[in-house]
């Protein structure tokens, strides 16, 4: 159970950062007349970081849940409690009617997979 929490955590911090990455990058670009390049190496080192968690919470999830899709749908349930909150703080703007739809059935289905499987 331990190891399920870590791998969990690692992930989640991982794909919090690759989104952070992302969003700001999206964001400098939309408030900021910055080259390309000034974005992108000032994001780089976030990305780096989440990707070596990244990398370290697929590898120590396969061995702790066993499964590559629970490791999987636990990447993907991050991104879905992580991204809604960055792109609301950076952007300052809500979620379309689609939208918060498509995410309440992923959290569903996300929840459906954890209670599934044990």
């Amino acid at each position: 159970m331990f190891g399920k929490i870590v791998a969990s955590l690692i992930l989640i911090v991982g794909e919090s950062a690759f989104v952070f990455a992302e969003m700001n990058a999206a964001h400098q670009l939309a408030i900021h007349q910055d080259t390309f390049f000034d974005i992108f190496f000032d994001n780089l080192p976030i990305i780096l970081v989440g990707g070596i968690l990244v990398l370290l919470g697929y590898s120590y999830g396969i061995k702790a849940f066993e499964s590559i899709w629970l490791v999987v749908v636990v990447s993907i349930f991050g991104m879905l409690l992580v991204e809604p909150i960055i792109a609301y703080s950076l952007f300052r703007t809500l979620p379309e009617l689609g939208a918060i739809i498509g995410m309440i059935f992923s959290f569903i289905g996300c929840i459906y997979t954890f209670k599934s499987e044990h």
